[in-house]
Formats: structure tokens, C-alpha cells, sequence
């Protein structure tokens, strides 16, 4: 997918990850709508494909969808292998999406640009009709630039670009018992944001050497995920998502038919829930009032849900390094790497202080809880998490490839490859019963039954590719297999 076509096609969230849409074999995961996604290749499930940024892996570790999102402008361009994908992509069961960012060049471009709407293009549906409200005052705005050329001519080169969504959403309350819950009913607005900024230089070594680094930053808030229908407007979470992202890279022409590449990166990924219209904090662990203040308990009658107590944070870190080389022989491309991360998981969850389950409809105002008394027999359950639950989870990922792109006629290529993954700790594999910084409370020679930590872990991953490509030379077809 070239630059001409990100730029013409339309894609209303300025993702290219979309455009992926458009080939066979492809589906998006409808279950998190907020994320840019695409579902590719045999199976065609989340977790199975492999997304990549500059060669490095762009993937969450717990839902499989892109880590951070870039500047439409950004991107050069990107490939997508719904099936066939060459072994040094990475272990996937489905298909690849591979994305190149853009440097600067010898000339000075740039772009601005501005898409707005407003209610004057909207329609109001049913049930807002209804209630008697006025129309929503809708608005969205999605504005961005971007600025690229010379710093010194042939040699050293950056580009920058930034790109932001205000957008002004409404959601309607209707309960279906306005006398018993007609103060919480109406028309609400739901305000989101995503701001997003990219910056690169590139420099020209000598004639055989060049080095680039980006860094990549992006900011998102969704303030309330399910508010509307019987959910009140102060009820369940909004998403707060900060990720930054940096990678240098090197490559090296070292004969005319040599290529090594090296890349590595390094990325945080920020995962903060909080109530609706409530700024999140920034550090894990925290006790703070800012925090803990906001939070209530929630109150589930038939006909309405009133309160949050969501505050689940998250840290997610990775730290990766990797090398290819790339030799050119005749018919013959051979490549071969290794690539090392380390992923971690940090999280916690401050206590909550409770959810009533209610049987039936009662009187209700949220703005004097402490005169609310539930009827005679309408508790159905209470639940509460009374602890603090911190979780770390370590991961660490390494893996080796070979592959050949061998041409034995001139419409037919092979692709044969072979690949060694290696996943350890997040299996545990690597504790030791006998040592108190794994398990503080027991004592020295512990031997539980049923319980072999060495037997961890999974050492197997041998992943073997062959693909075909054949050309029928009718300017039309293309048979492949693989």
C-alpha cells in the first residue's frame, strides 16, 4: 500500500491499518472499536497477526492489537501477506501488516489539514427524539501537519508530523422509568481525544552507512465506554492510553550484494481506567485521594446502573534489539537475523468498594446516598474487592531465522524459511521454591507434589515456511500456495 493510495483512499480514522481491510482474507475485531485493527490472513483471529513498525514488532502482548498508532503522514507505506509471510516476520498463525515510516529528503514539503463536522450534518435518532431534547451539539474535529526536508544537503535529513482528534459525542439515558430515575435521564455529552506526534532524522554516514531514529508519542481518552441506554451518565469507565515509543537503526551496504540492518526499540505503554469526566493519576501503586476519592460504589437496579469503581492501571514495557543480513546471490535472496525483546506487565487495582444488585426498581438520588435505604428484600448480592492486587508478569522473547527467496524460473518464486522462537519466564519456568526472593513465606527444601517448575516453559517452537508464487504470465493470474 504506497503513499498515492493512503493519501486517496478514504480511511475516516486516518489509520493505514485499515486500508489492510480491503484484501481477502481480512476482518476487524469488533469488540474493541476504539482500536485501529485488522484481522489477517487463515483464521483470521486478533492474537494471530503479526504487526511491525520499521521492523520491530507494534503489538500489544494482551490483546494482539497495534501498541501505539502513527501520523497517517508518517507512513511511507506498508505491506500486508494475508498468507505466505517470510519467516523473518515472527511467529503468527495468521497474516502480517508491515509498516515503513517516512524520512525527509533534499526538498522542503509539508502539509496541513483540518476535517470538521458539526450538528447541523446529523440526524438525531429515536429515542432522542423522544425525550424532547434539542439536537446535540455535535462536534469533531481532526487537524494535523507535517514538515519534512534538509538540514544538510545529502546528509542529513528530518521529518515531523502531528495529528489530534477533538471529538464532542453524545449518549442518551432512557431508563423506561423517568419516576423513579427522571433527574438521571437525558442527553450527555461523551468528549474524546487522541493526539498523536512523530519525529525522525536520518543521516547518511558515508556512501555504504546510513542511521535513522524516530520517536513516537500518542495520547487517548475515552471517557465513557458503555454510558447510555440504562447506564447513567456517572457509570462505568473511561480509558486513558499514553505510549512512547523510540528506535534507532543502522544499516550498512557491505558489498554490493551484502545487507545488514540493525534496529532497536524501546516503548512504554500507559493503560490508565478512571470514572467518567475524572483525569487518571500517572503512577501505579497509588493511594492517593486523587485516586480513591472519585470512586463509589455502583448501584445496579433493573432500569438503571449509577456509579464507578474502575481504576485498573497498567504499565506495559518492551525492550528490543534485532539484526538481519540480507545476501543477494543471482535467483537466490538469502536472509537471516535474530531478535531479542523484553516484554513486561506491571498493573494494579486499588480496592473497590462494592456493587449492589438490586431486584427491583426503587426510588434513587445519587446526590444523597447516605439517605438511600434499599426496600425490604431487594438485595440480591453485594460484592466487593477489598484488597490491593498488584501482578507483575515477566516475558522475554528471542528467536533466529533463515530463508531463501529463490527464483528457479523467472515467473516463479519460492520462498523457504525456518524459524526458532523461545519464550521464557511468563511460564514461571525460571523460580525456585528453595529461594526466598521467589517465595518469601515458606521455608528452605520445600517440595510440593504435582509441581515441577523445570518441566515449564515451551522449547519447541520450530516453525518451517515454504511458499509459491507462480506467475501465469496472462497479465491476470497468480497462483499461490503455501
Amino acid at each position: 500500500i504506497t503513499q498515492e493510495q493512503m493519501q486517496t483512499l478514504p480511511a475516516p480514522s486516518r489509520q493505514p491499518m485499515t486500508l489492510a481491510l480491503l484484501f481477502p482474507g481480512t476482518n476487524a475485531d469488533a469488540v474493541r472499536p476504539r482500536k485501529a485493527n485488522a484481522n489477517i490472513g487463515a483464521g483470521a483471529f486478533t492474537m494471530g497477526s503479526a504487526l511491525l513498525v520499521d521492523g520491530v514488532w507494534n503489538k500489544e502482548g494482551n490483546t494482539g492489537e497495534p501498541r501505539q498508532d502513527f501520523p497517517q503522514a508518517a507512513i511511507r507505506e506498508f505491506k500486508v501477506f494475508v498468507s505466505q509471510s517470510p519467516a523473518e516476520y515472527g511467529w503468527t498463525a495468521g497474516g502480517v501488516v508491515s509498516f515503513a515510516t517516512k524520512s525527509g529528503t533534499n526538498l522542503f514539503t509539508g502539509e496541513v489539514f483540518e476535517y470538521f463536522r458539526d450538528k447541523s450534518l446529523n440526524a438525531m435518532t429515536k429515542f432522542e427524539k423522544e425525550s424532547g431534547a434539542p439536537k446535540p451539539d455535535y462536534r469533531r474535529h481532526q487537524f494535523g501537519m507535517a514538515l519534512g526536508g534538509p538540514i544538510v544537503q545529502d546528509r542529513l535529513h528530518f521529518f515531523t508530523a502531528a495529528e489530534g482528534t477533538r471529538e464532542t459525542k453524545f449518549f442518551t439515558v432512557n431508563t423506561g422509568r423517568p419516576d423513579l430515575y427522571g433527574k438521571l435521564e437525558g442527553t450527555f455529552d461523551e468528549p474524546e481525544y487522541n493526539a498523536m506526534a512523530f519525529g525522525r532524522g536520518d543521516v547518511q554516514i558515508n556512501q555504504n552507512q546510513t542511521l535513522f531514529a524516530r520517536y513516537a508519542w500518542q495520547n487517548s481518552d475515552f471517557d465513557c465506554e458503555l454510558c447510555g441506554g440504562r447506564n447513567a451518565a456517572f457509570s462505568d469507565t473511561g480509558i486513558q492510553q499514553k505510549r512512547y515509543s523510540f528506535l534507532p537503526s543502522h544499516t550498512w551496504v557491505l558489498s554490493s550484494r551484502v545487507l545488514n540492518e540493525v534496529r532497536g526499540q524501546w516503548t512504554n505503554y500507559h493503560f490508565r481506567q478512571h470514572p467518567p469526566g475524572v483525569q487518571p493519576q500517572e503512577k501505579l501503586y497509588d493511594d492517593s485521594t486523587a485516586r480513591t476519592a472519585p470512586l463509589t460504589q455502583v448501584y445496579n437496579f433493573p432500569s438503571l446502573s449509577w456509579g464507578s469503581n474502575g481504576n485498573f492501571y497498567t504499565t506495559h514495557r518492551s525492550r528490543e534489539i534485532r539484526n538481519d543480513l540480507t545476501i543477494s546471490l543471482g535467483r537466490h535472496t538469502w536472509k537471516a537475523g535474530g531478535d531479542f525483546q523484553r516484554l513486561s506487565f506491571e498493573g494494579d487495582n486499588r480496592p473497590a468498594i462494592g456493587t449492589w444488585t438490586f431486584r427491583t426498581d426503587q426510588p434513587f438520588d445519587p446526590t444523597n446516598l447516605a439517605a438511600f435505604v434499599p426496600a425490604a428484600g431487594s438485595v440480591q448480592q453485594f460484592t466487593a474487592n477489598l484488597l490491593k492486587l498488584p501482578r507483575y508478569s515477566p516475558n522475554a522473547m528471542w528467536s533466529v531465522y533463515g530463508q531463501d527467496e529463490w527464483r528457479p524460473v523467472s515467473n516463479v518464486t519460492l520462498t523457504l524459511g525456518l524459524r526458532y522462537d523461545r519464550q521464557i519466564r511468563v511460564f514461571n519456568e525460571t523460580l525456585d521454591f528453595n529461594n526466598p526472593k521467589d517465595f518469601p513465606t515458606t521455608g528452605t527444601n520445600l517440595e510440593l507434589p504435582f509441581v515441577d517448575l523445570d518441566s515449564r516453559g515451551d522449547k519447541n517452537n520450530w516453525g518451517p515456511r515454504a511458499g509459491l508464487a507462480w506467475d501465469l504470465n496472462d497479465g491476470r493470474s497468480v497462483v499461490r500456495a503455501g
